[in-house]
Order: C-alpha cells, then sequence, then structure tokens
C-alpha cells in the first residue's frame, strides 16, 4: 500500500471522527440545563420578550433544522454569532487561540527538553540515585493531576513567596517574549506534570528493551562508542512508543488547559469555553469545542504518520511501501 493511500486512509478516518465528536457535542449540549434565551433576557423578563429572544437566536425551529444549517454554515467556514457579544464566532475563537497555543507550545518544549535526558539517564543510569528519581516520577507523576499542581502554584507565587513569578495574567510573545515566558512557565509546569512522568517511563522501559537488541551488541564490538549507540540508535528505535504517548499527552494537554487557563487569568479557548458555555452562548462553545477537537485529531494524524518514519517495523507490518 502506498504511504499517500495510508495517509488518505487516515485522514478520512480523522475527518468521520471529527464530524461525529461536534455531532455529538453539539446535541449534549442543546440537552444541557438551562436557555440561552433566559440568560439573554434576564430574569425578569416576561414569558413573551423570552419567547422573541428564542426566536431571533433561531432556537424555536425544530432540533434537525439547527443542526443542518450549523453544519452548513461551518463548511462554509461560517459558525454563526456569538449570543454575548453579537461578533462571528470565528474572530472570538481567533482571539483567544493564540494564549492555549503559547502554553501548549512551551509545554510541549519543556516536556521533550526533560523526557529525554530523563528517559536516557534512568534507562542508562546504574546508580541508586537514578533507579530512585525514576521511581518517584513514575509514582508521584501520574498521581497528581495537573489543575491540583497549577493551584499549588498559585498559592506559593501568589502568597507565600510574592514577586518571584508571576502567576496571574498573560502577556503575548509578540510584545514581550521575556515577560511572556515568565507569564507561562507556572502552568506549563503544571500542564507538563504527567506527562513527564508517563513518557520519561515509556521511554525508558522502550530504551532498557532496545539495548539488548542485536544491533546494540554487535555496534558495541565494533567499537562504537555507548553515549553514540544510545543517543543515536537505540534513541531512534525507542522514539516509537514514546511518540505515540506525547500524542495522547498534547490531547490531555488541550483538554487540562481549560482548567489551568482559568487558574491562571489566561484568555486562551478553555478561558473561553468555561465562560461561553457558562453563558450559554451555543455558537461560541460549539466553535470552540470545533477547534479543541481539531488540534487533538490533527496531533494524532501526525503521530500516526511519524510512525511510518521511525519505525520500518511498523511500516513493514502495516503493509505501507514508501515508493
Amino acid at each position: 500500500m502506498p504511504v499517500l493511500t495510508y495517509i488518505s486512509a487516515k485522514l478520512f478516518q480523522t475527518l468521520g471522527t471529527f464530524a461525529l465528536v461536534v455531532l455529538g457535542a453539539f446535541v449534549m449540549l442543546r440537552l444541557a440545563p438551562g436557555d440561552p434565551a433566559l440568560a439573554q433576557a434576564g430574569v425578569a423578563a416576561t414569558p413573551e420578550q423570552i419567547e422573541l429572544i428564542r426566536e431571533q437566536l433561531g432556537l424555536n425551529r425544530p432540533f434537525l433544522v439547527q443542526l443542518w444549517e450549523w453544519f452548513r454554515g461551518a463548511f462554509t467556514g461560517d459558525f454563526g454569532v456569538s449570543y454575548n457579544d453579537h461578533a462571528p464566532v470565528t474572530k472570538i475563537v481567533t482571539d483567544h487561540i493564540f494564549p492555549t497555543l503559547q502554553l501548549v507550545a512551551l509545554t510541549t518544549v519543556l516536556t521533550i527538553v526533560l523526557c529525554i535526558p530523563l528517559g536516557i539517564w534512568t534507562a542508562v543510569g546504574h546508580s541508586r540515585l537514578s533507579r530512585w528519581v525514576g521511581n518517584t516520577i513514575t509514582v508521584l507523576g501520574p498521581a497528581i493531576p495537573n489543575f491540583v499542581v497549577g493551584i499549588l502554584f498559585v498559592l506559593i507565587f501568589g502568597w507565600a513567596i510574592t514577586g518571584v513569578l508571576p502567576h496571574y495574567g498573560y502577556v503575548p510573545f509578540s510584545q514581550d517574549p521575556v515577560k511572556a515566558f515568565l507569564h507561562t512557565i507556572l502552568p506549563a509546569l503544571a500542564l507538563m506534570t504527567s506527562g513527564v512522568a508517563i513518557i520519561s517511563r515509556v521511554l525508558r522501559a522502550s530504551i532498557i528493551e532496545t539495548l539488548n537488541d542485536d544491533f546494540v551488541f554487535v555496534g558495541t564490538a565494533l567499537g562504537v562508542p555507548r553515549k553514540r549507540l544510545v543517543w543515536t540508535d537505540v534513541l531512534r528505535n525507542s522514539l516509537v512508543a514514546a511518540t505515540t504517548v506525547f500524542g495522547l499527552f498534547l490531547g490531555v494537554a488541550l483538554s487540562g488547559s481549560v482548567v489551568l487557563e482559568n487558574a491562571f487569568g489566561i484568555p486562551g479557548l478553555g478561558n473561553l469555553l468555561v465562560s461561553s458555555f457558562d453563558a450559554r452562548d451555543y455558537p461560541v462553545t460549539i466553535g470552540t469545542t470545533l477547534v479543541i477537537v481539531a488540534a487533538v485529531l490533527l496531533v494524532n494524524l501526525v503521530v500516526d504518520v511519524l510512525y511510518l518514519f521511525l519505525a520500518p517495523r511498523v511500516r513493514f507490518d502495516l503493509g505501507v511501501s514508501t515508493r
């Protein structure tokens, strides 16, 4: 099977999953308690006023009609207008996407920078310290939710140790890179807690298994330095399993940013999702969900394609040819 056929099949599966997830979100949001018309009119509004607003918002039409009109607009890039701000949903989501991208980008860089040396050290290191660090991270990392770490950071740097690192607010990277880094480092560290633990553990196990392969013994016998073997051939063959977990971690990071952005005052997609749902602003909630789901599915698609180049064995098992 040619590689383009494989990628096309994966892309088709991704689009199908995307449509089903958005459809489920649309249905669940309509079934959630609360009335957008009542939220717009206020508690003192008369039933006639509420019904008028419901008609203006199109909420009095049948559910299938609303669903069809939304999908028809989505295919043309029109995701509706916000009930509260009366602005296009596309503009609102675009204005909030960059803070989330800045947070996730820094989290990704820090995770990669920490996981690879940590996984190698705990795998090839024979000291008691390396074993203790590996076991501690394995146990504590996945056990502590990232929002708990985030709240602890807010308490420590907001109340106990003030003036060291900013614990609230957002500064764009384009405006001031240094201040942007300082404002993003705490939520990024909180967001990467479980990811570093799981990815480094998977990478450590994969490296230990790869060190027992024949090519390592052959390379050692031929005089290739062990450090060179570990950082090139062994690491490359061990990245397949870690790449899978890393792709899943990015999806978790996007979903985990919902809580952390509110805790650290970052005006990103997570903050927008919570505020729009609280206000029953259906178009904004659906648009934000669409962007988050699309990002997660895109990451998974990229990971599936990377398999073909990171692991020839996987490519052979799948029957995929790069020719």
